[in-house]
């Protein structure tokens, strides 16, 4: 049973017998009630980057947990505290890749032959294309499988979202499949890949693609990035009133979702049965597909282009700043670049074929 610092833990990994993955037995005060447990080095280092008192996490953190984990913090915490562990991260992230770095080599690319042979099956071009795709996917997946089973490095970049998905890995070692082109029709499957090498007609095809590429990136960054200007211009002089109340009678009308519930703690919502305002916890009770009336900025009447804190909810006593018009000028402009026209741009290169609910798409819309 023993508890570690960073440096201990740094000492034990320039030891050649040992990596991210070797076992070890831990046990702290604040993280593990002084239970002993048997983990991994890499989850140690990871637990002593975050604030003392927060709880030991057991699973694997990629891209996606990080972000749940510094959400968590800030919300725990204070924003500054989220943004200090973010900083640290970072920093000894880059001091763990010169200790014990995760890589991969071009071996890591070689198909191994009872996969082959699963392409040949899977892999037929008279199949309509959505369902090239999906098989291009499952080989992708079985792939990423193979690189966990046989301790490949390429398996740990994959499964952090750093690098590669098991779609993109599918498509570059087995088959490309259907092209777009430049007037958006979509080719039939290409069976060559990057690894293998392209024919001759399947070079011409995806070279079609990549005209379409340039051109998505030519009309589709402009207009979202004017536009996103002109919303942060807009909002630059709104400003946060601490401690204020417009005591506004209008509300945003909003019925629960499960997606929705957790973005609103924090926000002011009329209690009707006691006609008063309360604020949205962990512990309020709002069943799904129930309708509130909730404060929003949308409706606040503080004067001179202000919004009370009411409307604005706790958010604004975890941001340290007055200026939430730069702020969400900042994050919507973020939003159309790189939601919008980075993701179109990256999507221009593959084909996505989804089979169409218009029952569902009609609901959602």
């Amino acid at each position: 049973m023993a508890d570690y610092t960073l440096e201990e833990i740094y000492s034990l990994l320039k030891d050649p017998k040992n990596n991210l993955h070797t076992k070890i037995s831990y046990s702290n005060l604040h993280k593990t009630n002084n239970r002993a447990m048997t983990t991994t080095i890499g989850k140690v280092w990871f637990s002593l980057l975050l604030p003392v008192d927060y709880p030991f996490v057991k699973e694997q953190v990629n891209k996606k947990k990080l972000n749940v984990i510094l959400n968590d913090i800030a919300n725990k915490y204070n924003i500054q505290t989220a943004s200090d562990t973010l900083t640290k991260i970072n920093k000894e992230g880059f001091y763990l890749t010169t200790i014990n770095p995760i890589s991969f080599d071009k071996d890591s690319f070689n198909v191994p032959p009872e996969l082959k042979k699963r392409a040949k099956e899977l892999l037929d071009v008279n199949l309509p294309p959505e369902k090239f795709v999906e098989n291009i996917n499952i080989l992708g997946n079985e792939y990423l499988e193979w690189l966990k089973a046989t301790d490949n490095g390429l398996y740990y970049i994959v499964a952090s979202g750093a690098k590669f998905n098991a779609s993109e890995l599918g498509t570059l070692l087995f088959a490309a499949g259907p092209f777009v082109g430049i007037d958006g029709v979509i080719s039939k499957p290409t069976k060559g890949c990057v690894n293998d090498g392209y024919n001759l007609e399947d070079w011409y095809r995806s070279s079609d693609q990549s005209r379409y590429t340039l051109f998505v990136r030519a009309v589709g960054t402009a207009e979202p990035g004017a536009l996103g200007r002109e919303v942060f211009y807009s909002n630059s002089n709104i400003q946060l009133d601490p401690s204020s109340d417009c005591k506004v009678k209008k509300y945003l009308e909003l019925t629960i979702t499960n997606s929705i519930r957790p973005i609103i703690n924090g926000r002011y919502y009329l209690n009707e049965k006691t006609n008063n305002l309360e604020i949205i916890n962990e512990e309020t009770v709002l069943p799904s597909n129930s309708t509130i009336k909730l404060r929003s900025p949308i409706y606040c009447k503080q004067p001179n282009n202000n919004i009370c804190s009411i409307c604005y909810g706790t958010l604004g006593d975890r941001l340290n700043t007055k200026n939430i018009g730069l702020l969400s000028g900042t994050i919507i402009n973020l939003a159309g670049i790189q939601g919008y026209s980075m993701k179109l741009r990256h999507q221009s290169s593959q084909v996505n074929l989804i089979p169409v609910d218009f029952k569902k798409q009609m609901i959602l819309i």
